[in-house]
């Protein structure tokens, strides 16, 4: 990952934030009364828990075999 506040303003990233599409969907479901914060509220709850799921059924997975790293990565040659 990068980090874009070492080449851009604050201000900068801080104004694009405010244009992402989920923001501004967001923003448009409330102004037109189509949410609500309780339920808003629940879903990012629910999502926070599916995530977390998700995340502790990686961890408890086991680790890909070193020689399978780079399987499908390139074509192989055809004998």
């Amino acid at each position: 990952m990068f980090d874009a506040q070492l080449y851009r303003e604050k201000s900068e990233l801080e104004a694009w934030r405010q244009r992402e599409p989920i923001v501004r969907f967001r923003g448009w479901l409330e102004a037109n009364h189509m949410i609500h914060p309780e339920e808003e509220a629940r879903i990012e709850a629910e999502v926070a828990g599916e995530i977390a799921a998700a995340v502790v059924f990686a961890e408890a997975g086991t680790w890909e075999p070193v020689e399978h790293l780079t399987r499908f990565t390139y074509a192989e040659k055809a004998v």
